[in-house]
């Protein structure tokens, strides 16, 4: 990718370690690319995207597959791209969760206009996954399963995923499987599906079950019918104003069910085999990322279809918002173990924050304890007390200095927004040059505010 983008070569091992390390994909270096999982190869593609150092960066989706701490850690990364290199970043997205981080300018494409949003609706959308969710919990159910996992273990390349014997799908349940990238999600599924070989154990089926499977991939579609033919050549017997009608369901146009497969967009693809997928009476669904490539729109059309669903749905999904909307059980895959949460996604969240503070109290023990039994060699001197007491003060300073330049810059860049949302300088280059300079300019300095503030934090955490 670098020789292709004709980067010096004495340049391109430095560049290639960067971008290595901005993707999170050291361990990846020697992997062949068709053996990792799509949130791995996501993540390659960004990495290789971001070697150039781009005055600009185009992202079409770049968080499809991504699990949340990669989210994370690649939108930090991104912000430092802009601040440090000055890229421009144009993203393409349905999901805006994360987003507000990078202060972008946000514009709303339809069908013939594109339109600037004002900063108020802007932070609406940004901040929209954000809202607290009410925490619910079920009780264990007492339904049957409709499979069981009988001390089943699953390989993916380096990746080995051991279920625990009492784990099993109830019927009727919505439950999410969630996991870093690359532990084994999509194979799981495929195993499922007899697609793929367990390594051990054994997997039991419930009778009269119907098994419907959405890829990510969407390799199921023939590319050469149209989509019209998609459906009818599955129900012959279906009549065309009905098979029309679902498809406009699907929010397909007249015009677009006279096109090919292979003229769809991603998420038109997505669509439709959603549809195939609704009209197959299926009592047992699989999805693997079922929201990618699918609009705000048509999330809430999967999301409807999904609720007056009345079979047993297991799904792999990155997509907050959807999982919170849908999953009432959660089985977490990590360290190539799986464990059960009979709840939905905040009661998952409640229960990983109380695990993670549970280890912080037993770190912090441990720590009372080193520091008590060292307590006995001597205590800071007067002199030494004062000058720590001093220095923990300078360092709670520049964290309130940093919140407060990072208040006042988002304050103006938020005025300036405003004034370029005015129709009549939106229209006007010569208006809307030096406002877009002088954003660009608030900008880059909260950039470096923030990256102010999280270093002064940072050295605080560590002094304390």
């Amino acid at each position: 990718t670098l020789e292709n983008c004709q980067v010096p070569t004495d340049k391109i091992p430095e560049r290639v370690k960067e971008a290595l390390q901005f993707g999170k994909v050291d361990d990846l270096a020697n992997r062949l690319i068709t053996t990792l999982s799509g949130g791995q190869q996501q993540r390659v593609a960004l990495a290789a995207a971001t070697a150039m150092q781009p005055n600009v960066l185009l992202l079409d989706e770049p968080f499809a597959n991504i699990d949340e701490e990669n989210r994370q850690l690649i939108l930090k990364q991104l912000v430092r791209l802009n601040s440090d290199y000055h890229t421009t970043i144009i993203i393409t997205d349905h999901d805006l969760h994360g987003y507000k981080r990078l202060h972008p300018l946000v514009w709303q494409l339809t069908k013939r206009h594109l339109t600037q949003l004002s900063s108020k609706n802007s932070s609406q959308l940004l901040t929209a996954s954000a809202t607290p969710q009410i925490t619910t919990v079920l009780p264990s159910s007492t339904l049957p399963a409709i499979i069981k996992f009988d001390e089943l273990a699953i390989k993916r390349e380096n990746h080995s995923l051991l279920l625990p014997t009492n784990l099993g799908i109830v019927k009727n349940k919505i439950t999410l499987l969630t996991g870093p990238n690359g532990i084994g999600k999509s194979t799981l599924l495929k195993t499922i599906m007899k697609k793929l070989e367990p390594k051990d154990g054994s997997i039991k089926y419930g009778a009269s079950l119907d098994i419907g499977y959405y890829d990510q991939e969407l390799q199921s579609l023939d590319p050469s019918k149209t989509v019209l033919d998609t459906i009818w050549d599955r129900h012959k017997t279906m009549p065309e104003k009905d098979v029309r009608s679902i498809l406009a369901s699907f929010l397909f146009t007249a015009e677009d069910i006279d096109k090919t497969v292979g003229q769809l967009s991603g998420g038109q693809k997505a669509r439709l085999t959603l549809t195939v997928l609704s009209l197959e009476k299926d009592n047992f669904l699989l999805m693997d990322e079922p929201t990618n490539h699918l609009d705000i729109e048509a999330k809430e059309v999967l999301e409807q279809a999904l609720d007056n669903y009345d079979g047993t749905l297991l799904f792999v999904s990155h997509d907050r918002y959807f999982i919170n909307e849908l999953a009432n059980k959660i089985i977490s895959v990590r360290d190539g173990h799986a464990k059960i949460y009979n709840g939905n996604y905040s009661y998952y969240l409640d229960e990983k924050a109380k695990q993670a503070a549970a280890v912080q109290e037993a770190k912090a023990e441990q720590t009372e304890s080193t520091t008590s039994a060292n307590q006995n060699q001597g205590k800071l001197s007067y002199q030494e007390q004062k000058a720590h007491d001093s220095q923990k003060r300078k360092l709670e300073r520049a964290v309130s200095d940093a919140e407060a330049r990072i208040e006042k810059l988002e304050n103006e860049e938020q005025e300036i927004q405003t004034e370029m949302a005015n129709p009549d300088i939106a229209a006007s280059f010569e208006k809307l040059g030096p406002l877009q300079e002088k954003l660009s300019a608030v900008q880059e300095q909260l950039n470096q505010a923030n990256t102010d503030w999280e270093n002064a934090l940072e050295a605080l955490d560590e002094f304390e």
